[in-house]
């Protein structure tokens, strides 16, 4: 279910920010968990969630950016769903 995504999500982001504080990371994953990612970083309701996932398609290949707020020191995001390459194959 979304909600036990969403648990497993929240646990590894956990385990991100203890291991890797202060460092660049590159998290390569399906949409799903990507918006996953999103509704706990960026504390969406569930009712938010759900009608993002439902109306706003995450393109193959697309890359969000978060940057670490010096103020909060929370990730805040900088750029969701873009993509750099589109290509024919």
């Amino acid at each position: 279910s979304l909600a036990q995504v969403c648990e497993r999500v929240y646990a590894f982001l956990q385990r991100v920010a203890r291991n890797m504080a202060g460092k660049r990371v590159l998290i390569v994953s399906h949409a799903g968990t990507i918006w996953c990612m999103r509704y706990v970083l960026e504390g969406w309701t569930y009712e938010e969630a759900d009608r993002r996932f439902n109306t706003e398609p995450m393109p193959n290949c697309a890359v969000t950016t978060y940057r670490l707020d010096p103020e909060s020191g929370r990730p805040r995001l900088s750029e969701a769903g873009r993509v750099f390459w589109r290509g024919q194959m």
